[in-house]
């Protein structure tokens, strides 16, 4: 992906090396016949993949539902909310498996995420812990990634709203669309005003650990899977290199120069009467009363804020 930030009117220097750049690599490394195999050879390859699932998480079956957490796990992420959820989930499907396919990074000196020991402790406390919650311990090499998405059930992505989340991409559910999967995502981000539009799945309350088991129970029934997997298909070709790379190409051919917002804020300094004010106000219209109060007792240490 390449992104331009035109702060500035570019020479036509810059213009035309910034084109040939793209040009490039949207002909040559972005070629969609190797990103992006047709429909039918992706269910071919489906077909012949390795499932990771039965051979290395014991007490998984073919037949079990797999909600796969398509990365690693990291303190935007919100693993905590998705596991009581499956806790939940667990008294209609028992077979219900969440599979966290990053539960480790693959440089042995980093040590274990603190997001990462939080969901693992929530998960063993219900009992869930290699029953119904796995980590998995090994880093997925690059090449091995398609036998998890071609093999799991669900793509899951849930996060806290936050001005990450306004702001981000997330390529996990770019990889969801790739291989067709159904998804269940937290509302607040790009992917998740895609996904309720294009009906690629469902799009859940931050924080909202029954409103996540509904919509986990109802994409599960059979008419709803197959509906939103036949969608994500339908609306991975809208990823294609020849159409994502098309406003930069068109930017290179014209490029023009961006105008200040008027109405951008100006910053305040932290530690005023005004920024807390103003934070307080954030917090509220994001989170209510209650994600002052959490945000509160996490900060001055309470035990109420264990998980949070």
């Amino acid at each position: 992906m390449v992104t331009v930030f035109a702060h500035s009117t570019p020479t036509p220097r810059t213009a035309r090396s910034i084109g040939c750049l793209v040009e490039r690599i949207s002909l040559e490394e972005a070629d969609d016949s190797k990103s992006w195999p047709p429909v039918a050879a992706l269910y071919a390859l489906s077909t012949t993949t390795t499932n990771p699932f039965l051979t290395n998480f014991s007490g998984i079956q073919k037949d079990d539902p797999i909600l796969l957490w398509g990365g690693g796990v990291y303190v935007w992420f919100d693993p905590l909310t998705l596991i009581e959820a499956v806790n939940k989930v667990k008294n209609s499907i028992p077979n219900i498996r969440l599979v966290f396919m990053g539960g480790k990074h693959p440089n042995p000196d980093v040590p274990v995420n603190k997001i990462v020991q939080k969901a693992i402790d929530l998960a063993n406390s219900y009992g869930l812990l290699n029953k119904n919650v796995y980590f998995n311990d090994q880093w997925v090499d690059y090449n091995q990634r398609h036998n998890y998405l071609f093999n799991a059930t669900i793509g899951v992505s849930t996060h806290y709203k936050s001005l990450e989340t306004q702001f981000s991409f997330r390529t996990r559910i770019l990889d969801y669309l790739w291989a067709g999967l159904p998804i269940i995502t937290t509302e607040g981000d790009y992917f998740a005003d895609v996904v309720r539009e294009e009906k690629c799945g469902e799009v859940v309350k931050q924080r909202d650990a029954e409103d996540l088991a509904k919509a986990i129970i109802k994409l599960l029934d059979k008419t709803n899977l197959e509906s939103a997997r036949k969608n994500s298909l339908r609306l991975r070709e809208e990823f294609r290199w020849n159409k994502v790379l098309k406003p930069v190409l068109e930017y290179c051919a014209n490029p023009y120069k961006v105008k200040k917002n008027p109405l951008a804020l100006k910053r305040h300094p932290r530690k005023t009467p005004t920024y807390y004010y103003r934070r307080i106000g954030e917090i509220k219209r994001e989170e209510g009363i209650a994600g002052i109060l959490r945000k509160t007792a996490k900060k001055l240490h309470l035990p109420g804020a264990k998980f949070y």
